[in-house]
């Protein structure tokens, strides 16, 4: 429901809508907040600083919220899953439960750094390794995304 259909509803124009991400549970969430239009700088400046142990709080147009939660508040869980199959991967191959999680999160925190801030293109940094074992599958899982994201957004927009 949006601000406006929202402040009808209650008769007040008190009304934030924030999408909260779950790495606020650590206080370093990424959390687009929206305002309606009758809040001031000033009331703006006060809910931030109420909540700024959550991590990143950040004013966004009310339209982009829906993408900020498929994109932003939900993409942990599309990985969270991988990371743990990870771990099994690199304890099965001989790595201790310590050097697997220590090796794939410096790997995951520089595969995001080379593939946000190398320069490169998207193609360029995923040819920088010739080998792709799950390479066969990347169309099934882009087709994943594209098919439960997408259609969840439709869903949630609405």
């Amino acid at each position: 429901m949006s601000i406006e259909k929202m402040a009808a509803a209650f008769g007040t124009t008190k009304i934030v809508r924030m999408i909260p991400n779950a790495t606020s549970y650590i206080n370093k969430g990424y959390n687009p907040v929206a305002f309606h239009k009758s809040f001031t700088d000033k009331d703006k400046k006060q809910f931030f600083k109420m909540l700024k142990t959550l991590g990143k709080n950040f004013e966004v147009d009310e339209k982009k919220l829906e993408g900020y939660a498929i994109v932003s508040a939900m993409l942990p869980t599309y990985f969270w899953f991988q990371w743990e199959e990870m771990q099994k991967v690199a304890q099965a191959t001989g790595l201790d439960k310590r050097e697997a999680q220590k090796t794939i999160e410096a790997t995951l925190k520089r595969s995001i750094s080379i593939f946000f801030n190398s320069g490169l293109s998207a193609d360029e940094v995923k040819n920088l390794i010739p080998i792709k074992p799950i390479g066969d599958a990347e169309e099934q899982i882009a087709e994943i995304y594209q098919s439960k994201l997408m259609g969840l957004y439709e869903k949630i927009k609405a």
